[in-house]
């Protein structure tokens, strides 16, 4: 049972091996940094190219069916840095988490692992696949900055780090002058204990993100399968007159050992992903001491490390990384309601977003994915062999 579970963590890091790197679809091709486009792209995607010798986002036009074409590299200003087994570095999912790309309103954020900094970034309203770099990329006054998550209200940016001084930052959000520290730092002290970079997945964080109405923030912390299991943790933050109190609520439960990802339901419900059984509902009340509503034994799966929800088909997905299948979910009863998968050669799914009934995902293999969430099959792949190394690519968010 120890082999088995451990075998199903490895694949959410994608530390098996890199498998065939020429999945069918698009044929790849050499493209450049940068260049021109010709006519607008009103929509984009968005995923970090997470490289050690300098980080870039990558951004991609969406086109009005939902495809995706036109690859562009964007600076973040720092360098990325790569999570370890214990053993070697990661072949996928360096950064171990979910929200390591986030959009919000006319902004993106992403983390520079490698340099310790926050980048954040103005989104073109005329060609979302244009982004452009705003003030200087900020100290997450902490190690290896792994997730982000963006509040409209409070007009406020908080990043997870997720290295040897882990911890919490919150910044205010200026349109000129970038990114602006406000509030002290919060250690993640006694809740983890790791290494810069992280050995993961089990005991490494996963993601913050910020409750719909802004009243608290959440840090979601992974355990061990074991055995012996050793619960994770969700830490919750309450937000008071503005600010982001560091009277933290530490919420554990036995069946739950490794939260890797969550995704808001509606107001106060959230619907997580865990790898070491399945999925999860639970209720976030006012004392902030959460109530699991729902837990799902997912028997097939091989490691569901990701999560999404789709508000217009009222429907949660747990992503499989160890095998191409998306589980899907009623969010009211929590129950699983069926599930599908692209075609066997893409290997796996990682960080995904959902947009217009489409669902874009990272591959194991080299490249994106996009299926139709209404016929629940796979519209495109797009191959990134030749753009670049699939070791770097993580995260994954949509532009409005």
């Amino acid at each position: 049972m120890h082999q088995s579970i451990i075998h199903l963590l490895s694949l959410c890091a994608g530390v098996l091996g890199q498998g065939p790197s020429h999945p069918h679809g698009p044929p790849s091709g050499p493209w450049p940094s940068a260049r021109p486009w010709s006519g607008q792209a009103n929509k984009a995607i968005y995923f970090l190219d997470d490289n050690p010798s300098g980080s870039s986002i990558v951004s991609m036009q969406v086109s009005a069916n939902g495809t995706i074409s036109n690859p562009q590299r964007t600076s973040t200003g720092g360098k990325g840095s790569i999570a370890s087994d214990g053993t070697a570095p990661l072949a996928r999912d360096a950064l171990i988490s979910q929200g390591s790309v986030i959009v919000g309103g006319e902004y993106l954020f992403t983390v520079n692992a490698g340099s310790n900094t926050l980048a954040m970034f103005s989104i073109d309203p005329q060609d979302a696949s244009r982004v452009t770099l705003v003030g200087a990329p900020a100290s997450t006054l902490g190690e290896f900055p792994m997730s982000v998550t963006y509040s409209d209200t409070l007009n406020m940016a908080c990043v997870l780090n997720g290295g040897a001084k882990a911890g919490v930052t919150c910044f205010h959000v200026d349109r000129q002058g970038g990114l602006q520290p406000t509030g002290s730092f919060l250690s993640l002290a006694g809740i983890t204990n790791e290494t810069t970079p992280p050995v993961g997945p089990p005991e490494s964080s996963s993601q913050i993100l910020f409750t719909p109405d802004s009243s608290a923030l959440l840090v979601l912390q992974k355990g061990n399968a074991g055995p012996p299991v050793s619960p994770g943790y969700i830490v919750a933050y309450p937000v008071v007159n503005g600010r982001v109190s560091g009277n933290s609520v530490k919420n554990q439960f036995a069946n739950v050992a490794m939260p890797f990802a969550g995704v808001f339901v509606d107001n106060d419900r959230v619907f997580m992903a865990d790898p070491s059984y399945g999925a999860s509902i639970f209720e976030i009340p006012s004392d902030l001491e959460l109530v699991q509503q729902t837990h799902v034994v997912l028997p097939t799966q091989k490691a569901v490390c990701w999560s999404a929800y789709d508000a217009s088909l009222n429907t949660a997905y747990a992503i499989d990384a160890g095998q191409p299948l998306v589980y899907t979910f009623d969010p009211s009863s929590g129950a699983q309601t069926g599930s599908f998968s692209p075609d066997e050669s893409v290997q796996g799914l990682f960080d995904s977003a959902i947009s217009d009934g489409k669902m874009y995902s990272l591959a194991a293999a080299n490249g994106i994915v996009v299926m139709d969430l209404v016929s629940q099959t796979q519209v495109q792949f797009y191959n990134l062999t030749s753009f670049g190394n699939r070791q770097y690519w993580d995260g994954m968010a949509v532009s409005w």
